[in-house]
């Protein structure tokens, strides 16, 4: 999945060589902390969503700062549109499990 991301990222925003360096190292150290709160026993499932998030919210903000402005607009307009994308598959699992959708 992170060769993937980074393939997606360094073709859509048109990273240099210096940015695909950066962001890769991003990516790695972010596996690894997303694997740890996965496996990390002491941690109740809120407190491992919690956890996630703020590893993902991270990410994001340290792959912004190795962006130019025009690519940051671009990966914005990617989160975005990913963000939309999920919630629109979680609205239909939930159609298909007969229950009403979450509140935002």
């Amino acid at each position: 999945m992170q060769d993937r991301q980074m393939d997606r990222l360094t073709q859509r925003l048109n990273l240099d060589t210096a940015q695909q360096t950066q962001i890769r190292e991003i990516l790695q150290d972010s596996q690894k902390q997303m694997t740890a709160a996965r496996s990390d026993k002491a941690l109740s499932q809120q407190e491992r969503h919690t956890k996630m998030m703020e590893i993902r919210t991270s990410s994001q903000e340290r792959i912004r700062a190795v962006l130019n402005d025009d690519q940051k607009t671009k990966y914005n307009q990617m989160q975005t549109q990913m963000q939309q994308q999920m919630q629109q598959k979680m609205q239909q699992k939930t159609k298909e499990q007969g229950g009403e959708p979450a509140p935002k």
